[in-house]
C-alpha cells in the first residue's frame, strides 16, 4: 500500500503550484473559449509557477524590506501572483498585448481558437440574429445581456433572450408572449448578424 502524502509534502506541493494558479485564474476569467482538461490546466499552473520562481522569486531574497515571516509568506504565494495574474488579464482583455506586438512589427497568432467564440464575444449588444436550423426552419431575435452562446468545444449551444417571428410584409415582430429559445448546437447550420440599421454584419 502506497505511503499517504504527509502534511510536509502537501504543504510543498501546494506552495509548487500556488502562484501559478493565482497568475492564471484571473486570466482565465476573460479568457474565451473552451475550458482546457484538467490535465492541461495542471501543466499550465507548473509552467507558470516555474516562470515566476524563476523572475520574481529571487527579489524576496533582496534584504532591503525586512518583513515579518508570514508577510513575507502572504506576499511571496498570495498577494504578488495574483496581482500579475489580474495585471496580464487586463491587458489581454485591453488587447495591449497585440498593440504592443504591432508596435514591434510582429505578428500575433489571434488566442481566441473559433470563428464561433470570436463573433459573439464581439458581439455589440441587442444585435439581431437570424439562427437557420439543419431542417430548414429558422429563429430570429435579440441577443441581449441574458443572451449566453456556449464556449463548449462539445456543445455550441444558444440562447437567444428575445425571440422575434419574421413576417414576409410587416418584417420583425416580438413574439407575443415575450419569450426566449434555447437552440441546440449540433441543430443549427448557420446564423445571421444583423446591425440596428438593418445591415448585415457578419
Amino acid at each position: 500500500m502506497a505511503d499517504l502524502p504527509s502534511a510536509a509534502n502537501i504543504k510543498e506541493i501546494v506552495s509548487l503550484f500556488a502562484p501559478g494558479m493565482l497568475i492564471l485564474w484571473p486570466m482565465s476569467r476573460v479568457r474565451i473559449g473552451p475550458i482546457p482538461e484538467f490535465r492541461e490546466r495542471l501543466i499550465a499552473y507548473a509552467i507558470a509557477s516555474t516562470g515566476y520562481f524563476a523572475a520574481i522569486s529571487p527579489l524576496f531574497y533582496v534584504n532591503c524590506l525586512p518583513l515579518p515571516s508570514w508577510v513575507w509568506t502572504i506576499c511571496h504565494y498570495g498577494v504578488v501572483p495574483l496581482l500579475i495574474g489580474w495585471l496580464i488579464a487586463f491587458m489581454l482583455q485591453k488587447g495591449l498585448d497585440y498593440r504592443i506586438a504591432k508596435s514591434l512589427k510582429l505578428e500575433f497568432f489571434h488566442h481566441i481558437p473559433a470563428a464561433w467564440d470570436y463573433t459573439f464575444s464581439q458581439m455589440q449588444p441587442n444585435t439581431y440574429v437570424l439562427a437557420t436550423l439543419k431542417d430548414g426552419s429558422r429563429v430570429g431575435g435579440i441577443m441581449g445581456s441574458e443572451s449566453f452562446a456556449s464556449s463548449s468545444k462539445d456543445e455550441r449551444d444558444l440562447l437567444i433572450e428575445d425571440i422575434w417571428m419574421i413576417d414576409p410584409k410587416k418584417g420583425w415582430q416580438q413574439a407575443d408572449p415575450p419569450r426566449s429559445a434555447l437552440l441546440v448546437g449540433n441543430e443549427i447550420h448557420y446564423i445571421e448578424f444583423f446591425r440596428s440599421d438593418g445591415g448585415v454584419n457578419d
